[in-house]
């Protein structure tokens, strides 16, 4: 049965409290109706939790699904052949690492090197050739998403 069905099914319950209650009913019908009135405020908070619970649900996959903000901060520093990059954990969602994703001479970025694991936020690019423009930017991961591509991207020339 459907949350909507529940919910409905009250609504109609306390339409026909309501009129019962415009009607001018004694208090001793109305002691009569106590244990239907009982029950049924027994199915509005049933309802109720139940609603709150696939509310609490949803929220939860909602969040787990969702990617992890990307890193900020991103700074390199070259260093005969080497780029040396640190940045800043982006916020939430799992974070497991980062991956470092480089472009070479305007080309396409490509990962380099390993996933980092967090709480590791350095990478060293060894593998640097003079007379070449490099362009760097880090992305964070979590179990089921990349983080969208960083804003903040450096370029470095070697």
């Amino acid at each position: 049965m459907s949350l909507q069905n529940d919910i409905d099914k009250l609504t109609v319950k306390i339409t026909a409290f309501e009129t019962i209650i415009a009607s001018g009913i004694t208090p001793i019908q109305v002691a009569s109706l106590m244990p239907m009135i009982k029950n049924s405020l027994k199915d509005a908070r049933d309802v109720l939790m139940t609603a709150r619970t696939r509310t609490r649900d949803l929220l939860q996959s909602v969040v787990i699904d969702a990617a992890p903000l990307p890193p900020v901060d991103l700074i390199g520093i070259l260093d005969i052949g080497t780029v040396m990059l640190d940045w800043t954990t982006g916020a939430g969602n799992g974070i497991e690492g980062h991956k470092v994703l480089r472009n070479e001479d305007g080309g396409e970025f490509e990962q380099i090197g390993l996933d980092i694991p967090t709480p590791t936020v350095a990478y060293s690019d060894d593998t640097v050739e003079n007379d070449h423009v490099y362009v760097y930017k880090v992305v964070a991961y979590n179990a089921t998403h990349d983080s969208l591509a960083a804003d903040n991207e450096i370029t470095i020339t070697a």
